[in-house]
């Protein structure tokens, strides 16, 4: 699934999601959040994230990082997410995958 943001027409970023395992489960995996560079830093990402959370129903929100991006680190602190495990040599060139979840009753 997929939430998109436009300034003037033109597409400047994008959330999307996808459900793990049985609906029943309410498992939500965040796979790809991105803001064009010329927009960034202008509230777009933590408006699609609001945006996709009142479109799903979940119990658990995750999602993984490489460790070497700490901006994003930053940005899923922010946003309510917690540092939960390290994957480790997850992604390629052996680098280490961060998992970030948040939980709702």
């Amino acid at each position: 699934m997929k939430l998109i943001s436009k300034r003037k027409g033109k597409v400047v970023g994008f959330v999307t999601w996808k459900n793990i395992g049985k609906p029943k489960h309410k498992l939500i995996e965040l796979t790809r959040i991105d803001v064009n560079k010329k927009y960034q830093n202008l509230g777009i990402a933590t408006d699609l994230f609001k945006g996709m959370l009142k479109r799903i129903k979940f119990r658990k929100l995750f999602l993984t990082t490489h460790k070497s991006n700490i901006v994003a680190h930053r940005f899923y602190e922010k946003i309510g997410m917690a540092y939960e495990t390290t994957l480790k040599d997850h992604y390629y060139n052996g680098e280490d995958e961060l998992v970030y979840s948040m939980f709702r009753k």
